[in-house]
């Protein structure tokens, strides 16, 4: 659009111009307030989506293309679902992320993304954690794997902080909102302890 048709609008001497919807779109207003002063100024903007958990953390997930680098991954495993208390279905291989130094040569790691709330501030929703096929000690913090309810289906696994464990049961805690929760360790496939940073980083 011409300067003199941009002075026409300001001066009120054009009613309806043409590409006012672009004029509008341009400078982030709505064609009321460029014509009349009438309604919002600024226009509606679509909501900011962003993934959920910390910012960046010190573990970088995989980018396209990575693995064929020959430097060493761990699987991400399990797949979130929410409910009053999130759970993971540990199944297939959902993604590949870098080794960090510290577990350069680990056995039977995978890692996971946290999911729900019940674990914050301690773990956040979207948080990548490490986890190996280790026996913890009270106060570790813990993947409990069940048995698969049926043959074929994927197994369940909570992520808790371990207080005791007992011939019969595996007595945890979680922290929003803070209660005890028992698990009988018949139905208990595996227990995984959580690596903590020093553990990654070495």
């Amino acid at each position: 659009m011409k300067q003199q048709g941009i002075v026409a609008i300001e001066h009120g001497d054009v009613s309806r111009p043409r590409m006012l919807r672009e004029i509008a779109a341009a400078l982030r207003t709505t064609q009321e307030w460029l014509l009349w002063e009438d309604g919002p100024e600024e226009a509606d903007s679509p909501p900011l989506i962003r993934p959920g958990g910390p910012e960046r953390s010190e573990v970088e997930v995989a980018r396209e293309g990575w693995p064929n680098t020959g430097e060493p991954t761990v699987e991400v495993r399990g797949v979130s679902v929410g409910g009053s208390d999130a759970f993971f279905y540990m199944g297939d291989i959902q993604d590949l992320v870098k080794r960090p130094p510290g577990i350069r040569h680990a056995r039977n790691v995978v890692a996971l993304y946290v999911t729900g709330s019940s674990m914050e501030p301690r773990f956040r929703s979207g948080e990548l954690i490490y986890i190996q096929d280790r026996m913890p000690a009270p106060g570790d913090d813990v993947v409990v794997e069940l048995h698969p309810e049926k043959d074929g289906d994927p197994p369940k696994s909570f992520l808790k902080e371990l207080v005791k464990l007992t011939p019969r049961h595996i007595l945890c805690k979680q922290h929003n909102p803070a209660r005890a929760v028992e698990f009988d360790r018949a139905e208990v496939r595996k227990l995984w302890r959580v690596l903590t940073l020093r553990e990654l980083m070495g």
